[in-house]
């Protein structure tokens, strides 16, 4: 080992005490503080660790209920959209079909208007065409009455003369 501080290396000097049998009744109060103190710090230290683990454990196991209960919803919603998905498929399949026979409908009430107009254009020619028979046929009668009434006078003026 090298010195760092010029002095003489503290391992040295406990090997000499050693050897030399001092170490062990000079300090041997000092070495039993010390040890004590070192026994206090690592059972502190210990506690410490244990309390920081336990800390850990229950934050670890909130998380992981936390965790847990998020996958449980998520789940839910997974399952709520795939519902609804399939919801909105069949709604889009029956609202296509309703469309589609609605559209059938139109058409065939489009045609059947359709006729309806040629049908009552067809009446209504064939109403005016009624209507001025009749007029002509009244016109003819009144027509035929009058040259009735007039071939009643010219007879009865060829009568008279």
């Amino acid at each position: 080992m090298e010195r760092v501080y010029g002095g003489p290396d503290l391992l040295d000097i406990v090997h000499q005490s050693a050897r030399k049998g001092t170490l062990l009744s000079s300090c041997n109060s000092e070495v039993k503080e010390l040890m004590h103190q070192i026994d206090v710090l690592l059972t502190k230290n210990l506690e410490d660790a244990q309390k920081e683990k336990e800390l850990l454990k229950e934050q670890l196991q909130t998380r992981e209920k936390e965790i847990t209960s998020l996958r449980v919803h998520l789940k839910e919603k997974t399952t709520q959209i795939k519902r609804l998905q399939d919801e909105l498929v069949k709604c889009d399949r029956q609202l296509k079909v309703k469309t589609s026979d609605l559209e059938t409908q139109l058409l065939r009430l489009r045609t059947e208007l359709n006729r309806l107009n040629k049908s009552y254009e067809k009446l209504k020619a064939t109403k005016t065409k009624t209507q001025i028979m009749d007029e002509r046929t009244q016109t003819i009668q009144c027509l035929e009455e009058k040259v009735l009434s007039y071939e009643e006078e010219i007879e009865s003026l060829t009568n008279d003369n």
